[in-house]
């Protein structure tokens, strides 16, 4: 028999009445540190683009002077797009 003196099974009368559990501010370097991640990555995305664009034009070259070098070209391109 339950009265009000005991509770019912399944309540916990500590959970209840105790503050939410937060976790700790995190500290002001943390933006700083995360900034600079990003600037990081965005000049290391530049590069590679500058890279990539000039490894396609090197390879235009190439083909227009050898067609037949577009065969390993297409080869790798369709190895890439299989790798995603």
């Amino acid at each position: 028999m339950e009265n009000e003196k005991t509770p019912a099974v399944g309540i916990d009368p500590v959970a209840e009445t105790a503050p939410p559990t937060q976790a700790p501010p995190a500290p002001p370097l943390a933006d700083t540190q995360q900034a600079a991640k990003k600037a990081a990555r965005r000049s290391r995305r530049k590069v590679a683009k500058a890279l990539l664009y000039a490894a396609l034009a090197v390879t235009a070259l190439l083909v227009l002077a050898e067609p037949w070098l577009l065969l390993p070209i297409a080869l790798a391109v369709v190895a890439l797009s299989l790798q995603n």
